[in-house]
C-alpha cells in the first residue's frame, strides 16, 4: 500500500512541477511577444511602442488620439478577502471588457498590477472618451458572480487627449494620471478627463501628501482637545479631539492645511488611525489616574468609509485599550456623506450606534440634506455651524436660524451644540435662546493631553 501511495505522491508532484514549468514557459513566450501573461493584453513596453507609432501617424493625418488609464480600486483587498484566484479573475474580466472597447479602433494593455491603459484611435473627442469610460463603469455597476461568490469592485478612470494634453508618451500618460488621481482624491470610482488646472492642483496635492507622510513617519501627529461646555453652568460635558502636529511652525494648525489629503483613502485612514490610537491611549491614561473623562469626539473623513470595515476597526481599537464605546463620539459632516459609499456608511454607523458610540452631525445647516440625514442616519447630536454663530449678534436672521435649530433639536430629542463661540455677547445670546451646549475659544483653545487632564483634575467647569 505504501508503494502505491508513494507512486501517487510522486505522480502528483511531477504533474504540479510540469504545470509550474508550463506557466513559466508561457510567461516567457508572452514576455518575448510583448504580452501580459495573465490577461493576454499588451505589456507596458509593447503598448508604449504602439502608442508612439500611433502618435506619429496621428500627426501626419491631423487627428486626435484618446488615452485612458483604468485602475481597479482596492484589488489588494479583494486578494486578501477572497484569494488571489478571484483577484486574477477580476483582472481578466476587466481586460476582456477593455478589449471590447478598443477592439476596432485602438489597443489595450496591462501596465501595472491593478492598472490598465487603453489607446483609442479613429474619431476621438472628449465625449467619445467619456462614453467609453462610462461603458466600463456600467460593466461593474452590479455585483459580478465569480464561482459561488458575488464580488463588488470599482474602477477609477483618468483620460487625456493627444496632442492637446501631451506631445509625447510620458506627457500624455502624466496628464491621464493627474486625471486619475483627481478621481481617487474624491473617493475613487468614476471618470475624469484631464484639464490644465489639474497640473497646478496636482503639485499642491503632492506637496500635501509629502508633508503628511513625513509627519506620520516621524510620529509628529497628535490630538488636541477642545472642551464642550454646558452653557447653563459651565460644566465640561465632552471634548473634541482635533488633529495637530509637533515641530511644523511653517504650516497652519489643523487639518484645514491638508484639504486634499482627507479625500485620499489611504492617507486619511492612516492619519485617522494615528489620532484614534493617541485618543484611546489618553482616555485610558486619564481613567487610570481616576479622572473619569467625558465622551471624546473624533472627526471622520467621509472617504474613510470607502471600505466596509470602518466600524470593525474602530471597535477593535477600543477593545484593545479596554475602553467602552460609550466614551467615544464620531463627528461627520452631512453635506458630503451622500456622495460615496452610502451603503457602507449606513452599515458602519448602525453597528457603531448599537455598540454605544454616539454620532454627531457636524456643520449642521450648511448642507442641502440636513433633515434627510437625521431621518436616514442614527444621529445623537447636531453641531450648529460656526458661520451662524459668528454672525448671530450682528444679523437678526442668524439668531432666528439658530433658535429654530435649537427648538428642532428639542423636538426630535437630539442634543444641540453651538461651535465657534468666541465672545461674551455670543454666549449671552445663546444662553438667552436656550442653547444647551457650546464649544469655542471663549472657554478654551484646543489643548494637549496634559492640558486637558488639568481641566479634568480641577473643578471641571468654566466660570460663565
Amino acid at each position: 500500500m505504501s508503494s502505491v501511495l508513494a507512486a501517487q505522491s510522486a505522480s502528483y508532484t511531477a504533474r504540479r512541477a510540469f504545470r509550474t514549468l508550463s506557466r513559466e514557459m508561457a510567461a516567457r513566450v508572452d514576455a518575448r511577444e510583448g504580452k501580459d501573461g495573465l490577461t493576454g493584453l499588451l505589456d507596458r513596453q509593447a503598448f508604449d511602442t504602439r502608442l508612439e507609432q500611433s502618435m506619429a501617424l496621428a500627426v501626419t493625418e491631423g487627428r486626435a488620439l484618446g488615452f485612458l488609464i483604468v485602475d481597479i480600486d482596492y484589488l489588494g483587498d479583494l486578494n486578501d478577502l477572497y484569494g488571489r484566484d478571484v483577484g486574477d479573475q477580476v483582472l481578466k474580466l476587466v481586460a476582456d471588457r477593455l478589449s471590447l472597447v478598443t477592439a476596432h479602433e485602438g489597443d489595450a494593455a496591462r501596465t501595472g498590477d491593478d492598472e490598465f491603459s487603453a489607446l483609442l484611435t479613429g474619431e476621438v473627442s472628449a465625449s467619445t472618451l467619456a462614453g467609453h469610460a462610462q461603458a466600463l463603469l456600467s460593466f461593474i455597476d452590479l455585483p459580478l458572480r465569480l464561482g459561488n461568490r458575488q464580488v463588488r469592485f470599482g474602477l477609477s478612470i483618468g483620460a487625456a487627449l493627444y496632442p492637446q494634453d501631451g506631445e509625447g508618451v510620458s506627457q500624455l500618460r502624466q496628464a491621464a494620471l493627474l486625471a486619475l488621481n483627481d478621481v481617487k482624491a474624491h473617493g475613487r470610482g468614476g471618470f475624469r478627463l484631464y484639464h490644465a488646472g489639474m497640473a497646478q492642483r496636482g503639485n499642491g496635492v503632492t506637496a500635501q501628501t509629502n508633508s503628511v507622510r513625513q509627519m506620520l513617519d516621524q510620529d509628529q501627529i497628535y490630538p488636541a482637545y477642545q472642551a464642550k461646555v454646558r452653557l447653563s453652568d459651565g460644566h465640561i460635558t465632552g471634548a473634541e479631539a482635533l488633529m495637530r502636529w509637533h515641530g511644523r511652525s511653517d504650516l497652519p494648525s489643523g487639518p484645514d492645511a491638508f484639504p486634499e489629503i482627507f479625500r485620499n483613502y489611504d492617507l486619511a485612514s492612516r492619519v485617522s488611525a494615528r489620532v484614534q490610537e493617541c485618543v484611546f491611549e489618553d482616555i485610558a491614561l486619564w481613567r487610570s489616574a481616576g479622572l473619569m473623562p467625558p465622551p471624546i469626539s473624533i472627526n471622520v473623513a467621509p472617504v474613510e468609509f470607502m471600505q466596509d470595515d470602518y466600524a470593525e476597526k474602530l471597535l477593535a481599537r477600543l477593545d484593545s485599550h479596554g475602553l467602552s464605546a460609550r466614551l467615544i463620539e464620531l463627528e461627520l459632516t452631512e453635506h458630503v456623506l451622500y456622495q460615496n459609499s452610502e451603503h457602507y456608511i449606513h452599515r458602519a454607523l448602525a453597528l457603531l450606534r448599537r455598540a454605544g458610540v454616539r454620532i454627531t452631525l457636524d456643520d449642521f445647516g450648511t448642507g442641502y440634506s440636513s433633515l434627510g440625514f437625521l431621518r436616514d442616519f442614527p444621529v445623537s447630536s447636531i453641531k450648529i455651524d460656526r458661520s451662524f454663530i459668528r454672525k448671530i449678534c450682528s444679523e437678526s436672521s442668524m439668531e432666528v436660524i439658530v433658535e429654530a435649530i435649537i427648538r428642532f433639536g428639542e423636538a426630535v430629542s437630539v442634543d444641540v451644540v453651538a461651535e465657534g463661540i468666541e465672545t461674551e455677547a455670543q454666549l449671552a445670546l445663546l444662553r438667552r435662546i436656550g442653547c444647551p451646549t457650546g464649544q469655542g475659544f471663549l472657554f478654551s483653545s484646543p489643548v494637549a493631553s496634559t492640558g486637558f487632564a488639568r481641566l479634568l483634575a480641577g473643578s471641571r467647569r468654566f466660570d460663565l
